[in-house]
């Protein structure tokens, strides 16, 4: 039909013939042409003739380019396209282009094989690419989503900001790498430190120097405010009124840990030490609120060593923000543990050093230019998604010239 209407369009402009002519003999010849290939189809069903075997362009075709093709696409738009306006209509076009596009092939029993094909490489795509939108894709086009704010205090009310991507600190901000903590969760270290003002700049100097817990095994961290286990005995204290309490315990004996309760929860530390008690006395006193906390995966000790950061940019006084990839799109088929983990460390630090906190913290990705940071969550998209299409690539090149191998007989 698209040959009969070039045709027509032509014949018309060069005033051969009429343009009704030449259209209705084009289609008259096409439903010729598909007759005769349906008349011998039908023959050959009824006869017991066996179908020809997919010839050697077919199987490059639809078992090699095709399903490469819609691999990629499914990588990419399922990586992107939730960042987009439009992004669910061209996800729905593409659903239903692949659905139609499997279940014709699926019909003949002569391409059933490569509507299989296609299809794995659809669902691998997509499984794919939602994982690269939730740990990558999502943080980096959250930038634009939300704002940008200049000149903030560094104990500023964390829920004025809670809109924010891009946070750019007044001078006199520091950050407090010997307050941070790193807590084990999910199988990964999770590392926090505060960012304080100048004023608290001798105080928490003056506490990073302070020992709380030797080297030791690995220990499970519970925050509580209300009760602690006592280093001996088996007896619960009270604490002090106004003052944070870091219970201790080793991980032979959970119960002692359900004993400390808290509203941070428990999280697993690779703490050192004889299960203990330890009050943590203010770094700073005066403070309103610590709510921002620069993070990052196993680039601290268990209890300071702060260095998630490039290097040189401990001064930086700014910082890209960490959002949850659920806050936009509701519950994935992939859970986001990643700021489960910088809570329960920011948490953890808060009570160990009695930091004044308003809600959830504003977790965040320390350094000099944010732009830089975001580019590496792009980067990291970017290279989820060649990988991923460089291994189809040998993967599908493999099954196609296996196939045709089968075939063959060789």
């Amino acid at each position: 039909p698209i040959a009969a209407a070039a045709a027509a369009v032509l014949a018309y402009l060069l005033k051969v013939r009429s343009m009704g002519s030449v259209a209705s003999e084009a289609l008259r010849g096409t439903s010729d042409f598909a007759a005769e290939r349906y008349v011998r189809f039908r023959l050959n069903v009824n006869s017991g003739v066996a179908a020809l075997a997919p010839s050697q362009l077919e199987t490059h075709i639809l078992g090699f380019a095709v399903p490469l093709t819609v691999l990629l696409a499914c990588v990419l738009l399922f990586s992107w396209a939730p960042c987009w306006k439009l992004g669910g209509v061209i996800l729905g076009a593409l659903i239903s282009f692949v659905f139609t596009l499997v279940t014709t092939l699926m019909m003949v029993k002569r391409n059933f094989a490569f509507g299989v094909i296609i299809l794995l490489s659809a669902v691998f795509g997509s499984l794919t690419g939602h994982w690269n939108y939730l740990n990558y894709a999502y943080h980096s086009c959250s930038v634009s989503t939300y704002n940008d704010y200049s000149d903030v205090a560094p104990d500023a009310n964390g829920l004025n900001y809670a809109d924010a991507s891009q946070v750019y600190f007044g001078t006199g901000t520091f950050l407090g790498v010997g307050q941070s903590v790193g807590v084990m969760h999910e199988g990964d270290l999770y590392c926090a430190a505060p960012v304080f003002p100048s004023s608290c700049a001798s105080a928490v100097s003056a506490a990073a120097t302070t020992t709380v817990v030797a080297a030791g095994a690995t220990t499970t961290v519970a925050a509580a405010r209300a009760t602690t286990a006592a280093p001996a005995g088996g007896a619960t204290t009270a604490a002090p009124a106004g003052s944070a309490f870091l219970a201790v315990f080793a991980e032979d004996d959970p119960s002692a840990a359900a004993t400390a309760g808290g509203d941070s929860g428990d999280a697993t530390a690779a703490l050192g030490g004889t299960p203990t008690a330890i009050p943590g006395a203010p770094v700073c006193t005066g403070l309103k609120h610590v709510d921002f906390w620069a993070v990052g995966y196993g680039c601290c000790q268990p209890k300071g060593g702060f260095n998630c950061f490039a290097a040189g940019q401990l001064t930086g006084q700014a910082g890209l923000v960490v959002r949850e990839s659920r806050e936009k799109d509701g519950v994935g088929l992939f859970e986001d543990l990643s700021v489960q983990g910088f809570r329960l460390a920011a948490r953890a630090a808060a009570d160990l050093h009695d930091l004044p906190s308003t809600g959830d913290p504003i977790l965040m990705r320390w350094g000099r230019n944010p732009q830089e940071l975001q580019r590496e969550w792009t980067d990291g998209a970017a290279k989820i998604i060649v990988l991923t299409t460089a291994i189809a690539f040998f993967v599908l090149a493999l099954a196609a010239n296996g196939g045709l191998a089968l075939l063959s007989g060789t």
